[in-house]
């Protein structure tokens, strides 16, 4: 068996594992944050269920992977380290990016029915950034998580989120609710916004946003990655 398809086999028996929690944590928790961040910081700020939602999906394998002893379990099957490692770093990337496109569109569309004056290039350029923060917080907590378990870090997993949660909802809170610019990050939107307004094709602007997404991402990703790697190769059960 190819070791591409005992990445998806992984990633299918790890999904199952935790799919009874994923309901809960995506769908109440994202909007729980979701409106909490719309109710103090308006469109922008409601991207913090991004931030949440994505690194706490992230998490659940490792929190069923304690709960029922499923690192010793793979090992008594035979499946591979590195197999495991990836897949889980798989599923960081797959829940970050639905984390990311519901956000985005539930930001336009409340965009379009409360007629809010924020365009579509700065709810991408916020998405992106809420994405990029969820990520960033997950490959710092993965190589606790393959050194340490779930177990030990859970205050650590509880309180960097919620520190992060608190920044960015600052972050995006206009200090002039009727003007965009008094945001504290207006300086990366409007960045983007200049970008965008350069490139008239919307499709070289999607790719503009994937590339500088994956520029800023790549090199922490990887550090974490092999990080992992190294450290649950070494880890005993």
């Amino acid at each position: 068996m190819s070791n591409t398809k005992k990445i998806i086999r992984f990633i299918k028996s790890d999904f199952f594992a935790i799919s009874p929690r994923v309901v809960a944590v995506g769908g109440i928790v994202f909007m729980v944050f979701l409106a909490m961040g719309y109710n103090f910081a308006g469109i922008l700020g409601a991207s913090i269920g991004v931030v949440t939602t994505g690194s706490r999906l992230a998490s659940l394998p490792f929190s069923a992977g304690d709960k029922n002893g499923l690192d010793k379990l793979y090992a008594m099957l035979c499946i591979e380290r590195k197999t495991i490692v990836f897949g889980r770093y798989i599923f960081l990337i797959i829940f970050s990016i639905l984390a990311s496109i519901t956000y985005f569109l539930f930001a336009v569309i409340v965009r379009n029915i409360l007629n809010h004056g924020v365009s579509i290039v700065e709810i991408v350029a916020v998405t992106m950034f809420a994405s990029f923060i969820s990520m960033i917080i997950s490959i710092i907590e993965f190589p606790l998580f393959f050194k340490f378990g779930f177990k030990k870090l859970m205050l650590l997993n509880s309180l960097i989120p919620s520190v992060v949660m608190l920044i960015v909802i600052f972050a995006l809170r206009p200090t002039n609710e009727n003007d965009i610019s008094t945001v504290p990050l207006y300086s990366l939107i409007n960045f983007v916004e200049l970008l965008f307004l350069n490139v008239s094709s919307f499709v070289t602007q999607i790719i503009i946003t994937i590339l500088l997404f994956v520029l800023f991402l790549t090199i922490p990703f990887l550090i974490s990655l092999f990080l992992s790697l190294k450290i649950y190769n070494k880890r005993d059960f």
